[in-house]
């Protein structure tokens, strides 16, 4: 099967794999669109994802027309893509034109927008679909039987980078997180003689005071080198053992 998975598309795909071994899920998707025209009959690239409140959001496209395509799906509330996510299969339309699964879409498309056919693929991970890599090309019946089967290796190799890349991401952001509060907590304890759990409820209270997250007060300590607020205006660090403030 000579031309399944041709040299071009391997051979970048296994590049792609090296130079994102750790990257933000923003280069990693940025990366999949570029990647994915490689695909034998594939013109233009789009991925879309799904965000933490359910909706679904264009990540990455490789041009505006990909993008008004995508707009014009989220505003009819079907289309190729919608359904690939939905349903975690793949679509496939080989004459858009005449294509009547997605009427509504269709006829929020502009008339000279030049996609002939499509192939919306599930992006997956475990047994969970988080979002769909859609390939467009202008001419219909673009994307031949071996084509799509490259195209499903390719969406399984795609989805492994950005699962990697979200995974990455949320834990250097956790890290984040730890690191400033824990310098923050040293902060308190060195300007009051506090101990951790104490000094932690300091800003605790802060927090709650001011109604700011955690994180931000302990960022804008770090920062700044001062405690937020007047001094006069600080919880009593003398009051936390007549009144717990930590949690449990």
């Amino acid at each position: 099967m000579p031309d399944l998975f041709d040299d071009r598309l391997a051979t970048r795909v296994i590049a792609m794999m090296q130079e994102l071994s750790s990257p933000s899920s923003e280069s990693a998707v940025q990366a999949t669109v570029e990647t994915a025209r490689l695909v034998p009959g594939a013109e233009e690239a789009g991925v879309s994802v799904v965000d933490r409140d359910g909706g679904i959001e264009t990540q990455a496209a490789t041009s505006e027309a990909v993008r008004i395509a995508d707009r014009a799906q989220q505003a009819a509330g079907q289309g190729p893509w919608l359904d690939a996510i939905g349903h975690g299969q793949e679509v496939y339309a080989s004459h858009l034109p005449s294509d009547r699964r997605w009427a509504a879409w269709s006829e929020q498309l502009p008339a000279d927008i030049g996609l002939g056919s499509l192939l919306a693929l599930p992006l997956i991970s475990g047994s969970r679909t988080f979002g769909a890599l859609t390939l467009y090309a202008r001419r219909p019946d673009a994307f031949t039987a071996s084509a799509r089967l490259a195209a499903r290796i390719f969406a399984i190799h795609a989805a492994s980078v950005i699962v990697a890349a979200q995974a990455e991401e949320q834990w250097r952001s956790a890290l984040e997180t730890r690191t400033v509060t824990s310098q923050a907590v040293g902060m308190v304890m060195e300007r009051f003689a506090l101990g951790p759990d104490a000094a932690f409820a300091v800003l605790r209270r802060l927090s709650m005071d001011t109604n700011t997250r955690l994180y931000d007060v302990a960022e804008d300590m770090v920062s700044t080198g001062r405690l937020p607020g007047d001094q006069d205006d600080l919880p009593d660090p003398r009051n936390e053992g007549a009144e717990p403030l930590v949690e449990g």
